[in-house]
């Protein structure tokens, strides 16, 4: 190994588009509004979907304490 330091140039503060990875200025999340409907539509489709699996757990778990609540009265029958 050399002894010798190789210098490297600075890399200007930044951060990275959250969609599509380009840098930006540090004081911004988008670098257009493109990319900021983008994250904005599959945040709206996510919590929509959260939604409707919440829901259908929800009925999941009602038929199956009516299944187990009325279990008795259908094999009597």
């Amino acid at each position: 190994m050399s002894s010798r330091k190789v210098d490297r140039p600075k890399l200007v503060d930044h951060r990275h588009c959250r969609i599509c990875a380009r840098a930006i200025p540090p004081g911004e999340e988008f670098c257009s509004d493109k990319c900021r409907q983008v994250f904005e539509d599959y945040k709206r489709r996510e919590k929509r979907s959260r939604y409707m699996f919440y829901i259908v757990y929800g009925v999941l778990m009602v038929a199956l304490l009516l299944l187990f609540v009325l279990r008795p009265f259908l094999s009597a029958a």
